[in-house]
């Protein structure tokens, strides 16, 4: 992250923005909306236990703040946002994670949770949802 940082830095005019956008360290949540409310059904695992913060996330904000530190970048402004990865069962879901992310699978437990969820209430919405660090940068210097 810090090599791409620099090179946009390199890329714009002096003073021009970047929108930095990176999920937090904080775990992806799996959710079902039941129509009564919002179940929280458990977390990616990436280790092998629940609620394993991201290690890959926690490196991209020690990296932007190392930058700050530097006086490479100011941050303008930043805000977390809620991000939605929608999946019509816990199967689809795990294949998404199978295809797209190497560290980071359902649990068993999981995956029986949601599965349990969305069987006792017929227009669940499943989704994965993951907070997302969105910060404006300025560049001070490359």
């Amino acid at each position: 992250m810090v090599d791409a940082l620099r090179l946009a830095g390199r890329l714009l005019v002096p003073g021009g923005p970047v929108i930095d956008l990176h999920p937090t360290a904080e775990p992806a949540h799996v959710e079902i909306e039941t129509g009564a409310g919002t179940v929280h059904v458990g977390d990616l695992t990436e280790d092998g236990t629940e609620r394993t913060p991201s290690r890959r996330h926690a490196d991209a904000d020690a990296a932007l703040a190392a930058l700050v530190q530097a006086g490479t970048v100011a941050v303008d402004a930043r805000r977390e946002i809620a991000f939605r990865r929608y999946a019509d069962s816990p199967a689809e879901l795990q294949q998404y994670l199978a295809e797209t992310r190497t560290h980071s699978w359902l649990s068993d437990d999981t995956r029986r949770q949601a599965e349990s969820v969305m069987g006792a209430h017929r227009t669940a919405v499943l989704w994965l949802r993951e907070q997302v660090s969105l910060s404006r940068l300025r560049f001070i210097r490359s």
